[in-house]
């Protein structure tokens, strides 16, 4: 029997012979049995439960678990694992390394309670005098009450301890021995040492103004001597900087010695860079001690791939509820699953398999296995079940071969060009290949309607349908693009890669002339591109308005910002189109935003849907027509399907309310109103003679209704004939574009207003020219005449060798004149300083 993972052979009284055709496993283990307790199982009639392979002696009896398996499995539950350890860790450095910078960074990340050594003794031992060097027994004394749990500082045993170690009290690393071999309490779990070169030291810790320097002897003596002993005395105390410097390297290098023997980590520091990156590297290196504490007690390590099927065939490894799927990538897909991963790094956690895209996601895996273990786990139903389908277009010397070669390594798919497409199918025993073979051997060219057949033919292989595939320089005209629609090789996402045409020719410019000596290769790449870009417009155009499926890149940014730009898209686009397909067969509601739907099978589905382009979410909440923009706008990007009815919503929040309950929103478009209301152009009321409200503007006057400081006469405003709406036959005004919207979003509470019977009397508005004398005066230099009058009341001047009347003229013509509004500034300023 096995006991404990070893095999135990028993006989006599103890037990008897067990047969291994008797069998059984229980926690992982074989167990072999004997006598009545089993009956022999066949490995033929066999099933796994929780990992474990179980063998029956008939296929009833595999029936019968298989039904209710933790009938006959005993059902004990997995004991929680002991909570870890508070973290400890010792700092040790010079004098003159950043141990206070690290410390205080550990506290304000971490969260981690910073105790100095010397501070602790001088509280065990209760004086306030220098602490001579401890011996062991009294540095356990001091410690020990801070690092044992049970006496542990308030808050120590729940946010951990750092202690920052003085060298010049543990000289010879044998006090520190000492503590490391009293017990478990004192061992930390990682030992940081700073280290630090002369220079270094001396620069940080040498200060001119403390240095002794020797007194002159007289008045008349030498000032260069005098120079001379002050260098001198510079020189002894950066001597003895570099001296103290010495002997604390060499209390490092004990202690690092005492940590090594007692098999701790030792971290090591250069801290003669810069204060952040040195604090970059300690919490780099501290990360599997304080962010990824819970897997240091797991262990998770690479395996090699060609080994793992005969692991799992001999069920000595079984598969995760991962599946394929890569652990890194589903933690950092916000909740949607990754494409296709690559199944060359496989990793083993435990009884089972990870399967990792890269060896970066390996190493992450390896460092924290306990935070992508514990993810939600992701079943094969999750797993997108439509492959990538793109198309990659863009000018001359604009990357666009390099970006598919790029995406076709990281999402799997086949890179497929016209070329590789036509010399597939020539060879092809087929008819589309007798008839290329019979063009071409003829001196001809393949006509348009061949060249979509052959890319149509290559990607109805298996390959390209199991894997997807990606469609480098093609198509490259409105014609092409047409051709392929209706072969069904319609793209998730058509990407194109934008470079304005100097850069394009900078870059032929920059290789040709470099490898072959041809200096006119910016001249012919940028009038290549002035071909390409009409063409390639009018392509994007057709499948914008058709799918809206175009993402445009910059050209000009790196390939890692594209590919990344790219990748994110087409993950998106799979994974929404995952999702409509599983709603399909759910019937739920599913959000189409980065579904492939062709804008006339939108727009029919809206005509089923009876909301028309009114979000239902805002007419069953609040009564309100919101009319959304579907075309020729991104009109998915907040539409929704249920039961194959389309409906769009006015925004991202009225999406995710829609599906979570659309049974409270669809079928509710009876609650549109029988008449619905148009705004009108901005001419659209100009043969109008008739306007409801007699032309005046319902939404100023309800709320002028609403509000009580305002009198309900203030809101009677003429509505302006360019801002018009229809509704119910009849034609209103509105005084501004917003009162139009709030019009259009509840009619009914406007259109049955009714304004008084006494209105106000209209403003006539004439020519200024036109009025009489005193009436032009009062319309245009009234006030400024009584503000000059009031300034001449209260100045009242009397000017030298003036009349009181003279002054007062002179000071009414300079007022005027400076606040005369037809004047220039400088003239205005010129009166204002005479003023």
């Amino acid at each position: 029997a096995t006991y404990k993972g070893l095999l135990c052979v028993l006989r006599g009284e103890v037990g008897e012979a067990g047969s291994t055709k008797i069998a059984a496993t229980y926690k992982g283990l074989l167990c072999v049995l004997r006598g009545e307790v089993g009956e022999a199982g066949s490995t033929k009639i066999a099933a796994t439960y929780k990992g474990l392979l179980y063998v029956f002696a008939s296929e009833s009896a595999r029936t019968s678990f298989v039904a209710t398996p933790e009938r006959y499995v005993a059902q004990q539950p997995s004991p929680s694992p002991p909570p870890l350890p508070a973290p400890k860790l010792f700092v040790f450095g010079p004098s003159g390394a950043r141990k206070t910078a690290v410390l205080e960074w550990l506290h304000g990340r971490h969260g981690l309670s910073c105790v100095s050594l010397r501070s602790q003794l001088s509280r065990a031992f209760r004086t306030l005098r220098p602490m001579p060097q401890p011996s062991g027994p009294q540095l356990v004394g001091a410690l020990q009450p801070l690092l044992t749990p049970l006496a542990a500082a308030p808050g120590a045993s729940r946010s951990g301890v750092v202690v920052d170690f003085d060298v010049e009290l543990t000289p010879d690393g044998d006090a520190v021995r000492h503590l490391l071999a009293h017990g478990p309490w004192a061992l930390p779990d990682a030992v940081v040492v700073l280290t630090l070169d002369e220079d270094a030291a001396v620069e940080r810790l040498f200060d001119p103004t403390s240095v002794v320097r020797p007194m002159a002897q007289s008045a008349n003596a030498d000032e260069p001597e005098q120079e001379d002993d002050a260098d001198d005395a510079d020189e002894a105390a950066k001597d003895a900087i570099r001296q103290r410097l010495a002997t604390e390297q060499e209390a490092l290098q004990a202690v690092q010695d005492a940590a090594g023997d007692a098999r701790l980590p030792v971290l090591t520091f250069d801290d003669g860079v810069r204060q952040a990156l040195v604090l970059h590297r300690v919490g780099e290196a501290l990360k599997a001690y304080l962010d990824y504490r819970a897997s240091l007690v797991s262990s998770a390590f690479p395996l090699n791939k060609d080994d793992v099927p005969l692991l799992l065939r001999s069920h000595i490894l079984c598969r995760t509820n991962f599946s394929k799927f890569c652990p890194v990538s589903v933690a950092g897909s916000g909740g949607q699953l990754p494409w296709l991963t690559s199944t060359d790094y496989p990793v083993v956690h435990g009884r089972g398999v990870f399967w990792c895209e890269s060896a970066d996601a390996v190493r992450q895996l390896v460092a924290n296995v306990e935070r992508y273990a514990s993810l939600p786990s992701v079943s094969f139903s999750d797993a997108p079940i439509v492959a990538p389908r793109l198309v990659v277009l863009s000018g001359a010397k604009a990357g666009a071969t390099s970006l598919a070669k790029a995406l076709e390594a990281r999402l799997g798919a086949v890179r497929l060009t016209l070329s590789k497409a036509l010399r597939r199918v020539l060879w092809s025993d087929t008819q589309l290949g007798d008839d290329l073979r019979r063009v071409l051997f003829a001196g001809g060219c393949p006509s348009a309607a061949q060249e979509a057949a052959a890319l149509s033919q290559v990607a109805g292989e298996f390959e390209c349908v199991s894997k997807g595939w990606i469609l480098d320089g093609y198509p490259l005209t409105a014609e092409h693009a047409k051709l392929l629609e209706q072969a069904g090789l319609v793209p998730h996402k058509l990407l194109h890669v934008n470079v304005p045409p100097e850069q394009a020719a900078a870059r032929a410019a920059e290789q040709y002339a470099s490898t072959f000596k041809f200096s006119a290769a910016a001249g012919v790449v940028q009038q290549r591109w002035q071909q390409l870009h009409g063409d390639i417009n009018a392509v994007c155009s057709s499948f914008r308005a058709a799918y809206n499926n175009v993402l445009v890149l910059d050209g000009t940014k790196n390939k890692w910002h594209m590919v990344a730009a790219a990748s994110a898209a087409v993950a998106a686009s799979l994974m929404a189109t995952h999702a409509y397909v599983r709603s399909k067969e759910t019937g739920e509601a599913v959000a189409l935003s980065g579904v492939l739907v062709p804008s006339g099978e939108f727009m029919s589905g809206l005509a089923s849907g009876g909301f028309q382009q009114y979000c239902p979410v805002t007419l069953v909440r609040s009564g309100e027509l919101a009319k959304c923009a579907v075309l020729p706008a991104d009109y998915l990007r907040n539409a929704v399907e249920y039961r194959g009815a389309h409906y769009v919503m006015a925004g991202a929040t009225e999406v995710a309310e829609f599906v979570r309950h659309p049974q409270l929103y669809a079928g509710r478009h009876h609650l549109l109103p029988p008449q619905l209301p148009q705004p009108l152009e901005a001419d659209g009321a100009a043969g109008v003679t008739s306007f409801a409200f007699d032309g005046f503007c319902p939404v100023s006057y309800f709320e002028s209704t609403q509000q009580p400081h305002r009198q309900p006469y203030d809101g009677i405003v003429r509505g302006d004939k360019r801002l018009g709406a229809s509704y119910a036959g009849t034609v209103y005004l509105f005084a501004s574009e917003p009162h139009r919207q709030l019009f259009l979003r509840t009619p009914s509470r406007y259109a049955q207003l009714y304004l008084p019977k006494k209105l106000p009397v209209e403003k006539i508005e004439l020519p200024l020219d036109k009025l009489p004398v005193s009436g032009y005066l009062e319309q245009s230099v009234a006030s400024l005449l009584v503000d000059s009058l009031q300034q001449l009341s209260t100045l009242r001047p009397k000017l030298p060798s003036f009349t009181a009347r003279q002054s007062s003229l002179r000071l009414l013509a300079l007022y005027l004149k400076a606040h005369n509004p037809a004047s220039s500034s400088f003239a205005r300023d010129a009166y204002a300083h005479k003023l």
